[in-house]
């Protein structure tokens, strides 16, 4: 949505099956699929066959292209850290990630509390 109005709607067929969806515009609109294939559809109810798998937009008739909003994980060189203050005034945060050249802390404490156990049990 953009400043109160659908932009378009983006759907993915899981059984293949006839999608019906009420029409959020209110006049003809256009859909598109996976393959870039596009036909006209109108009226309050849009109806199409789908395929399982399928993706498929839904948007209205108009001069441009609606903005791409796809989001994307944004590789980052080390942990990532926030925090933020709740209304009690208390501030809460934490840290995730490592550096690419840091070892994995967990695998490595977790194999050494292996091996502790195995040498106590069989040692």
């Amino acid at each position: 949505m953009r400043d109160g109005e659908v932009e378009f709607v983006e759907l993915e067929s899981r059984l293949g099956e006839t999608c019906r969806i009420r029409n959020p515009w209110q006049q003809p609109c256009f859909l598109t699929e996976a393959d870039g294939a596009t036909c006209e559809l109108e009226g309050n109810v849009l109806r199409f066959a789908t395929c399982p798998g399928q993706s498929y937009r839904l948007q209205p008739q108009r001069d441009h292209e609606p903005v791409d909003r796809r989001i994307a994980p944004v590789p980052v060189a080390g942990p990532v850290s926030k925090s933020f203050t709740l209304s009690s005034r208390v501030t809460v945060g934490g840290s995730i990630g490592r550096l690419r050249d840091e070892p994995d802390k967990g695998l490595q404490v977790r194999e050494e509390q292996k091996a502790a156990h195995e040498y106590g049990r069989w040692g």
